[in-house]
C-alpha cells in the first residue's frame, strides 16, 4: 500500500510537527520516508518566525540531520533539494511526490485561515488541489505540543456518491495495519446549513426543501447501516453516526467527541472561488483543524 511516503519541509518547527505521523506510517506500513525542499523564489527570510532554508547548503545540512535521525530508527530515508528557484512551490511538491514513486504526501497547514485561506490557498491546500496522491495533513498549534498520531478510530464522512468511496477503501487498507474502530459518518444539512448552489432552493421552497433533508436522514441511515453490515462480515469494527446540520462543522465536531485520530475525506480538490460557490467540504476543512485529515483524490 503505502511505501514511499513524501515529506516536503520548510526547516520550521511547525513543518516538523509532521514527524511523529510520518515514523507512525513508515514503521506499520514499513514504507521509505523521501525528505524533499524546494527553494522559493523570493523566499521570505524567515518562516513562523524562525529562519527559512534559503541555500542549497543550509537545506542539505537541516534534512540530513532529521534523516539520519530516522535512519537509526531502522527507516529507510532518503532526501531531495530542488536547487532552481520555484515560485509555485505547491505546484513542485505534487510533482515531485510523483516523479520520486511516492504513494503518500505528509504535510502540515499552518497559515491563512477563514475567506482569505479559501481564496487563495495554503500551500498545502494547493497541493490538495494538484495532487494526484492521497496528502495526510495535519493542523499544528503554535505553542502546543503536537499530539501523538494514532489511528485507534478512523472517521470517514460519507455519502451515496459511489465515487466518494475511495477514501473508505482506503480507511479499510489503514484499519487493516492498525486495528482502527471505523466511524462512518454522514452529515445531512438543516434546511439553514444547506452548501453552495442549493441554498437558494431552500430560502425558496422552504417546505419541499425540509420534506427532502427528512428523507435523506431516512436514505443516510440504511446507507450506512448496510455498509456497517457489509463491513462488519469483513472483519471490521464498525460504528455509524448521521448527524444533522453544517456538515464542515459536524465533521469536524465528531471526530473531537467520538476520539478519531484521523479523518479519511474524498475530495474533488476544489478550490479558490470554485469551492466556496459549491460549498466545498474538503476546501473548509483543510484550514484549521485538530484532528488529522487524509484527502483522497476523486477522479
Amino acid at each position: 500500500m503505502f511505501k514511499n511516503i513524501f515529506i516536503p519541509f520548510d526547516g520550521s518547527e511547525l513543518a516538523e510537527s509532521i514527524l511523529p505521523a510520518a515514523y507512525f506510517m513508515a514503521k506499520k506500513f514499513d514504507a521509505n520516508l523521501h525528505f524533499f525542499h524546494v527553494l522559493e523564489k523570493d523566499a521570505p527570510k524567515t518562516v513562523h518566525g524562525q529562519p527559512h532554508l534559503q541555500t542549497v547548503n543550509q537545506a542539505k545540512k537541516y534534512l540530513s540531520e532529521i534523516a539520519q535521525y530516522y535512519s537509526n530508527e531502522g527507516i529507510t530515508v532518503n532526501f531531495h533539494i530542488h536547487s532552481h528557484s520555484y515560485k509555485g512551490v505547491a505546484e513542485s511538491i505534487a510533482d515531485h511526490a510523483i516523479s520520486f514513486g511516492s504513494d503518500l504526501i505528509i504535510m502540515c497547514s499552518h497559515g491563512r485561515s477563514g475567506l482569505k485561506k479559501l481564496l487563495f490557498g495554503s500551500i498545502a491546500q494547493k497541493v490538495i488541489h494538484q495532487s494526484k496522491l492521497p496528502v495526510l495533513t495535519l493542523f499544528p498549534q503554535k505553542n502546543k505540543k503536537t499530539p501523538d498520531f494514532t489511528c485507534n478510530r478512523i472517521q470517514i464522512p460519507l455519502d451515496m456518491d459511489p465515487n466518494h468511496q475511495q477514501g473508505l477503501h482506503l480507511a479499510q487498507e489503514i484499519a487493516k495495519r492498525c486495528d482502527s474502530i471505523l466511524l462512518l459518518l454522514q452529515v445531512i444539512p438543516t434546511l439553514i446549513s444547506i452548501p453552495g448552489k442549493w441554498r437558494m432552493s431552500g430560502k425558496l421552497l422552504p417546505t419541499t426543501s425540509s420534506k427532502i433533508l427528512d428523507i435523506q436522514v431516512d436514505e443516510a441511515v440504511k446507507f450506512l447501516s448496510e455498509q456497517s453490515k457489509k463491513l462488519s462480515s469483513q472483519g471490521f469494527n464498525i460504528e455509524i453516526a448521521v448527524l444533522r446540520g453544517d456538515p464542515q462543522e459536524l465533521i469536524s465536531k465528531a471526530a473531537v467527541r467520538y476520539q478519531a485520530g484521523l479523518i479519511i475525506l474524498s475530495t474533488h480538490s476544489k478550490f479558490g472561488m470554485e469551492a466556496i460557490w459549491s460549498g466545498s467540504v474538503g476546501a473548509q476543512l483543510s484550514g484549521n483543524h485538530l484532528v488529522p485529515i487524509m484527502f483522497v483524490p476523486v477522479f
